[in-house]
Protein backbone atom coordinates (compact mmCIF):
# COMPACT_ATOMS: atom_id res chain seq x y z
CA UNK A 1 0.00 0.00 0.00
CA UNK A 2 2.81 2.37 0.91
CA UNK A 3 4.63 1.60 -2.35
CA UNK A 4 1.46 2.22 -4.36
CA UNK A 5 1.00 5.59 -2.64
CA UNK A 6 4.59 6.62 -3.44
CA UNK A 7 4.15 5.64 -7.12
CA UNK A 8 0.93 7.68 -7.32
CA UNK A 9 2.68 10.64 -5.73
CA UNK A 10 5.59 10.48 -8.18
CA UNK A 11 3.19 10.23 -11.11
CA UNK A 12 1.34 13.32 -9.91
CA UNK A 13 4.59 15.28 -9.61
CA UNK A 14 5.60 14.28 -13.16
CA UNK A 15 2.21 15.30 -14.57
CA UNK A 16 2.36 18.68 -12.78
CA UNK A 17 5.89 19.28 -14.08
CA UNK A 18 4.85 18.41 -17.63
CA UNK A 19 1.89 20.80 -17.45
CA UNK A 20 4.19 23.56 -16.17
CA UNK A 21 6.54 23.05 -19.14
CA UNK A 22 3.59 23.23 -21.52
CA UNK A 23 2.39 26.44 -19.91
CA UNK A 24 5.88 27.99 -20.16
CA UNK A 25 6.04 27.15 -23.84
CA UNK A 26 2.51 28.26 -24.59
CA UNK A 27 2.49 30.66 -27.48
CA UNK A 28 6.06 29.87 -28.53
CA UNK A 29 6.68 29.27 -32.21
CA UNK A 30 9.66 28.07 -34.23
CA UNK A 31 11.30 29.38 -37.40
CA UNK A 32 14.55 27.88 -38.70
CA UNK A 33 17.01 27.93 -35.75
CA UNK A 34 14.86 30.22 -33.63
CA UNK A 35 12.12 29.77 -31.07
CA UNK A 36 10.17 32.96 -30.38
CA UNK A 37 7.04 34.45 -28.90
CA UNK A 38 4.97 37.28 -30.32
CA UNK A 39 4.58 40.66 -28.63
CA UNK A 40 0.81 40.76 -29.04
CA UNK A 41 0.47 44.37 -27.83
CA UNK A 42 3.59 45.86 -29.38
CA UNK A 43 3.82 46.80 -33.05
CA UNK A 44 6.30 48.98 -34.95
CA UNK A 45 5.23 50.61 -38.22
CA UNK A 46 2.25 48.24 -38.32
CA UNK A 47 4.55 45.23 -38.08
CA UNK A 48 4.25 42.56 -35.41
CA UNK A 49 7.24 42.11 -33.10
CA UNK A 50 8.78 39.06 -31.48
CA UNK A 51 11.15 38.08 -28.68
CA UNK A 52 13.63 35.30 -29.33
CA UNK A 53 13.41 32.77 -26.51
CA UNK A 54 15.87 30.15 -27.76
CA UNK A 55 18.59 29.67 -30.35
CA UNK A 56 18.46 26.05 -31.50
CA UNK A 57 21.41 26.05 -33.90
CA UNK A 58 25.06 25.18 -33.41
CA UNK A 59 26.76 28.00 -35.31
CA UNK A 60 29.97 29.58 -34.07
CA UNK A 61 29.46 33.03 -35.59
CA UNK A 62 25.80 33.93 -35.26
CA UNK A 63 24.03 36.92 -36.73
CA UNK A 64 20.64 37.38 -35.12
CA UNK A 65 18.02 38.27 -37.76
CA UNK A 66 16.27 41.64 -37.61
CA UNK A 67 13.00 39.96 -38.51
CA UNK A 68 11.54 36.48 -38.37
CA UNK A 69 8.81 35.50 -40.79
CA UNK A 70 8.06 39.17 -41.46
CA UNK A 71 8.00 40.18 -37.77
CA UNK A 72 10.58 42.50 -36.14
CA UNK A 73 12.87 41.02 -33.51
CA UNK A 74 12.83 43.48 -30.59
CA UNK A 75 14.07 41.35 -27.71
CA UNK A 76 16.37 38.50 -26.73
CA UNK A 77 14.73 36.56 -23.92
CA UNK A 78 16.12 35.15 -20.70
CA UNK A 79 18.70 32.43 -21.32
CA UNK A 80 18.08 32.45 -25.07
CA UNK A 81 21.71 31.53 -25.85
CA UNK A 82 22.79 30.20 -22.47
CA UNK A 83 25.06 27.14 -22.38
CA UNK A 84 25.86 27.36 -26.11
CA UNK A 85 29.47 26.27 -25.71
CA UNK A 86 30.26 26.49 -29.43
CA UNK A 87 29.28 30.17 -29.82
CA UNK A 88 32.27 32.47 -30.45
CA UNK A 89 30.71 35.67 -31.83
CA UNK A 90 27.25 37.19 -32.08
CA UNK A 91 25.86 40.24 -33.85
CA UNK A 92 22.65 41.76 -32.51
CA UNK A 93 20.50 43.74 -35.00
CA UNK A 94 19.46 47.33 -34.35
CA UNK A 95 15.83 46.28 -34.04
CA UNK A 96 16.56 44.80 -30.59
CA UNK A 97 15.85 47.04 -27.59
CA UNK A 98 16.24 44.62 -24.67
CA UNK A 99 18.44 41.68 -23.71
CA UNK A 100 17.07 39.46 -20.97
CA UNK A 101 18.66 38.03 -17.84
CA UNK A 102 21.31 35.42 -18.54
CA UNK A 103 20.74 35.64 -22.30
CA UNK A 104 24.34 34.64 -23.09
CA UNK A 105 25.39 33.15 -19.75
CA UNK A 106 27.78 30.19 -19.82
CA UNK A 107 28.78 30.80 -23.44
CA UNK A 108 32.32 30.01 -22.38
CA UNK A 109 33.99 30.62 -25.75
CA UNK A 110 32.15 33.78 -26.76
CA UNK A 111 34.88 36.29 -27.62
CA UNK A 112 33.02 39.02 -29.52
CA UNK A 113 29.60 40.63 -29.26
CA UNK A 114 28.17 43.62 -31.14
CA UNK A 115 25.50 45.49 -29.18
CA UNK A 116 23.62 48.15 -31.22
CA UNK A 117 22.57 51.61 -30.06
CA UNK A 118 18.94 50.48 -30.05
CA UNK A 119 19.46 48.43 -26.87
CA UNK A 120 18.28 50.28 -23.76
CA UNK A 121 18.45 47.53 -21.14
CA UNK A 122 20.84 44.66 -20.46
CA UNK A 123 19.58 42.18 -17.89
CA UNK A 124 21.34 40.66 -14.91
CA UNK A 125 23.93 37.98 -15.61
CA UNK A 126 23.56 38.53 -19.36
CA UNK A 127 27.18 37.67 -20.15
CA UNK A 128 28.14 35.93 -16.91
CA UNK A 129 30.65 33.09 -17.29
CA UNK A 130 31.63 34.14 -20.81
CA UNK A 131 35.20 33.38 -19.86
CA UNK A 132 36.87 34.40 -23.14
CA UNK A 133 34.98 37.63 -23.85
CA UNK A 134 37.86 40.10 -24.18
CA UNK A 135 36.25 43.48 -24.84
CA UNK A 136 32.82 45.04 -24.98
CA UNK A 137 31.46 48.46 -25.88
CA UNK A 138 28.18 49.26 -24.20
CA UNK A 139 26.11 51.57 -26.44
CA UNK A 140 25.11 55.03 -25.25
CA UNK A 141 21.45 54.01 -25.24
CA UNK A 142 21.88 51.76 -22.19
CA UNK A 143 20.91 53.32 -18.85
CA UNK A 144 21.73 50.49 -16.44
CA UNK A 145 24.09 47.54 -16.16
CA UNK A 146 22.37 44.75 -14.25
CA UNK A 147 23.59 42.60 -11.37
CA UNK A 148 26.37 40.24 -12.44
CA UNK A 149 26.07 41.25 -16.09
CA UNK A 150 29.76 40.59 -16.85
CA UNK A 151 30.69 38.52 -13.80
CA UNK A 152 33.30 35.83 -14.36
CA UNK A 153 34.35 37.21 -17.75
CA UNK A 154 37.87 36.25 -16.78
CA UNK A 155 39.66 37.56 -19.88
CA UNK A 156 37.75 40.83 -20.27
CA UNK A 157 40.50 43.43 -20.72
CA UNK A 158 38.53 46.52 -21.70
CA UNK A 159 35.03 47.86 -21.28
CA UNK A 160 33.55 51.16 -22.41
CA UNK A 161 30.78 52.46 -20.16
CA UNK A 162 28.88 55.28 -21.92
CA UNK A 163 27.69 58.53 -20.41
CA UNK A 164 24.12 57.25 -20.39
CA UNK A 165 24.52 54.60 -17.72
CA UNK A 166 23.00 55.66 -14.41
CA UNK A 167 23.56 52.54 -12.32
CA UNK A 168 26.04 49.67 -12.19
CA UNK A 169 24.57 46.63 -10.45
CA UNK A 170 25.86 44.31 -7.74
CA UNK A 171 28.80 42.22 -8.94
CA UNK A 172 28.44 43.62 -12.45
CA UNK A 173 32.15 43.14 -13.26
CA UNK A 174 33.21 40.83 -10.44
CA UNK A 175 35.96 38.31 -11.17
CA UNK A 176 37.06 40.03 -14.39
CA UNK A 177 40.63 39.06 -13.67
CA UNK A 178 42.26 40.81 -16.65
CA UNK A 179 40.40 44.13 -16.46
CA UNK A 180 43.13 46.68 -15.70
CA UNK A 181 41.27 50.00 -15.77
CA UNK A 182 37.80 51.45 -15.98
CA UNK A 183 36.28 54.91 -16.38
CA UNK A 184 33.08 55.71 -14.52
CA UNK A 185 31.20 58.32 -16.59
CA UNK A 186 29.55 61.41 -15.22
CA UNK A 187 26.06 59.93 -15.60
CA UNK A 188 26.59 57.16 -13.00
CA UNK A 189 24.86 57.84 -9.69
CA UNK A 190 25.11 54.42 -8.02
CA UNK A 191 27.49 51.47 -8.01
CA UNK A 192 26.37 48.20 -6.43
CA UNK A 193 27.95 45.90 -3.89
CA UNK A 194 30.97 43.91 -5.16
CA UNK A 195 30.69 45.62 -8.56
CA UNK A 196 34.42 45.17 -9.31
CA UNK A 197 35.25 42.53 -6.72
CA UNK A 198 38.35 40.42 -7.42
CA UNK A 199 39.45 42.34 -10.50
CA UNK A 200 42.96 41.32 -9.50
CA UNK A 201 44.84 43.19 -12.24
CA UNK A 202 42.98 46.50 -12.00
CA UNK A 203 45.47 49.29 -11.37
CA UNK A 204 43.46 52.49 -11.87
CA UNK A 205 39.93 53.85 -11.91
CA UNK A 206 38.84 57.22 -13.27
CA UNK A 207 35.71 58.81 -11.84
CA UNK A 208 34.17 61.54 -14.01
CA UNK A 209 31.35 62.64 -11.65
CA UNK A 210 32.14 65.78 -9.66
CA UNK A 211 30.38 64.23 -6.68
CA UNK A 212 30.95 60.51 -5.98
CA UNK A 213 28.20 58.05 -6.91
CA UNK A 214 26.38 56.19 -4.17
CA UNK A 215 28.57 53.19 -3.36
CA UNK A 216 26.73 50.23 -1.85
CA UNK A 217 28.81 48.97 1.06
CA UNK A 218 31.73 50.98 -0.31
CA UNK A 219 34.31 48.65 1.19
CA UNK A 220 33.16 45.84 -1.10
CA UNK A 221 32.96 47.64 -4.47
CA UNK A 222 36.67 47.11 -5.13
CA UNK A 223 37.21 44.23 -2.72
CA UNK A 224 40.19 42.07 -3.68
CA UNK A 225 41.54 44.61 -6.19
CA UNK A 226 44.93 44.50 -4.50
CA UNK A 227 46.82 46.28 -7.32
CA UNK A 228 44.39 49.19 -7.41
CA UNK A 229 46.27 52.12 -5.86
CA UNK A 230 45.23 55.16 -7.92
CA UNK A 231 41.84 56.80 -8.23
CA UNK A 232 41.49 59.79 -10.56
CA UNK A 233 38.78 62.33 -9.76
CA UNK A 234 37.86 65.86 -10.94
CA UNK A 235 39.63 68.85 -9.41
CA UNK A 236 37.99 69.83 -6.15
CA UNK A 237 36.45 66.41 -5.55
CA UNK A 238 39.25 64.75 -3.57
CA UNK A 239 37.68 65.28 -0.15
CA UNK A 240 34.28 63.88 -1.09
CA UNK A 241 35.81 60.81 -2.76
CA UNK A 242 38.10 60.22 0.21
CA UNK A 243 35.02 60.12 2.44
CA UNK A 244 33.10 57.86 0.06
CA UNK A 245 35.97 55.40 -0.36
CA UNK A 246 36.87 55.14 3.30
CA UNK A 247 38.66 51.94 4.22
CA UNK A 248 40.74 51.77 1.05
CA UNK A 249 44.42 52.61 0.74
CA UNK A 250 44.01 54.56 -2.50
CA UNK A 251 45.98 57.54 -3.70
CA UNK A 252 43.28 59.91 -4.93
CA UNK A 253 44.59 62.18 -7.68
CA UNK A 254 42.74 65.23 -8.93
CA UNK A 255 42.83 65.80 -12.69
CA UNK A 256 41.71 68.80 -14.67
CA UNK A 257 38.52 68.47 -16.65
CA UNK A 258 38.70 69.04 -20.41
CA UNK A 259 36.36 72.03 -20.74
CA UNK A 260 33.92 71.46 -23.58
CA UNK A 261 34.08 67.67 -23.38
CA UNK A 262 30.44 67.58 -22.35
CA UNK A 263 29.85 63.89 -23.10
CA UNK A 264 33.10 62.73 -21.46
CA UNK A 265 34.57 60.93 -24.46
CA UNK A 266 37.92 62.76 -24.22
CA UNK A 267 37.23 64.69 -27.44
CA UNK A 268 35.64 68.05 -28.20
CA UNK A 269 33.41 68.00 -31.28
CA UNK A 270 29.89 68.48 -32.59
CA UNK A 271 28.60 65.73 -30.28
CA UNK A 272 29.45 67.87 -27.25
CA UNK A 273 27.43 70.75 -28.65
CA UNK A 274 24.46 68.42 -29.18
CA UNK A 275 24.86 67.05 -25.65
CA UNK A 276 24.79 70.52 -24.09
CA UNK A 277 21.75 71.52 -26.15
CA UNK A 278 19.91 68.43 -24.92
CA UNK A 279 20.87 69.29 -21.32
CA UNK A 280 19.58 72.85 -21.64
CA UNK A 281 16.33 71.50 -23.12
CA UNK A 282 15.89 69.25 -20.08
CA UNK A 283 16.10 65.98 -21.98
CA UNK A 284 16.03 62.86 -19.74
CA UNK A 285 19.28 61.00 -19.12
CA UNK A 286 21.45 64.08 -19.75
CA UNK A 287 23.34 65.12 -16.66
CA UNK A 288 25.34 68.21 -15.82
CA UNK A 289 29.11 67.99 -15.44
CA UNK A 290 31.92 70.45 -14.82
CA UNK A 291 33.12 70.29 -18.45
CA UNK A 292 29.97 72.19 -19.47
CA UNK A 293 30.83 75.28 -17.43
CA UNK A 294 33.12 76.77 -20.09
CA UNK A 295 33.07 80.31 -18.72
CA UNK A 296 33.67 79.09 -15.14
CA UNK A 297 30.81 81.05 -13.57
CA UNK A 298 29.44 78.05 -11.67
CA UNK A 299 26.41 77.74 -13.94
CA UNK A 300 25.57 75.98 -17.21
CA UNK A 301 23.42 78.09 -19.51
CA UNK A 302 23.18 79.63 -22.98
CA UNK A 303 26.40 81.55 -22.40
CA UNK A 304 28.33 78.26 -22.18
CA UNK A 305 26.62 77.00 -25.34
CA UNK A 306 27.68 80.16 -27.18
CA UNK A 307 31.24 79.75 -25.86
CA UNK A 308 31.38 76.17 -27.14
CA UNK A 309 30.09 77.25 -30.57
CA UNK A 310 32.88 79.81 -30.80
CA UNK A 311 35.38 77.17 -29.79
CA UNK A 312 34.23 74.85 -32.56
CA UNK A 313 33.49 77.32 -35.35
CA UNK A 314 37.14 77.53 -36.39
CA UNK A 315 37.01 74.00 -37.78
CA UNK A 316 35.56 73.68 -41.34
CA UNK A 317 33.07 70.99 -40.31
CA UNK A 318 31.45 73.41 -37.84
CA UNK A 319 30.90 76.34 -40.24
CA UNK A 320 27.15 75.56 -40.39
CA UNK A 321 26.61 75.82 -36.62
Amino acid sequence: MKRKFILMLLSSVMVIGFLQILSLRAGAEAFADWTYIKNENYMISNKNTVIITKYNGNGKNVKIPADIDGMLVTGIGEGAFSNNFWLTSVTIPDSVTSIGDGAFSNCYYLTSVTIPNSVTSIGGGTFSNCYYLTSVTIPNSVTSIGDGTFSNCYYLTSVTIPNSVISIGDGAFSNCYYLVSVTIPNSVTSIGENAFKYCFRMTEVTFKPTYPPSLELSGSVFFGCDLLKKIYVPVGAKASYSAALIGYDFKIIEVHVMLGDCNNDDKININDLKYMKRFLMGKPGITRNSAMDLNSDGRVNIADLTYLKRLLVKAPEFKSI
